[in-house]
């Protein structure tokens, strides 16, 4: 639970929220592995899952613009391997 000082500042920075399903977070963060050589955890690849094609921002008013997703934390286990990729039956 976010509290109450977090969640007013975060208000009044927020325009919209989102929300992403695990899918597209599996596919995030193996794109992320396969192209920048990068691990990121679930919670934050949804920024680039939201922006991913069929994902909920993917929307005509952000194509050809500078986008800026923040990636972070590594915290991943072995075990988060199995996840569905989203492709072609392979894992994370």
């Amino acid at each position: 639970m976010v509290g109450a000082t977090a969640f007013e500042v975060a208000r009044r920075y927020t325009d919209d929220v989102v929300f992403v399903d695990e899918k597209m977070i599996a596919l995030a963060m193996l794109r992320l592995l396969e192209n920048e050589r990068s691990v990121v955890e679930g919670g934050g690849a949804t920024g680039l899952a939201a922006l991913l094609p069929g994902g909920p921002l993917d929307l005509p008013e952000y194509k050809d613009k500078n986008v800026v997703v923040l990636l972070c934390g590594g915290n991943i286990g072995k075990d988060e391997g199995g996840r569905e990729g989203g492709r072609e039956g392979r894992s994370i």
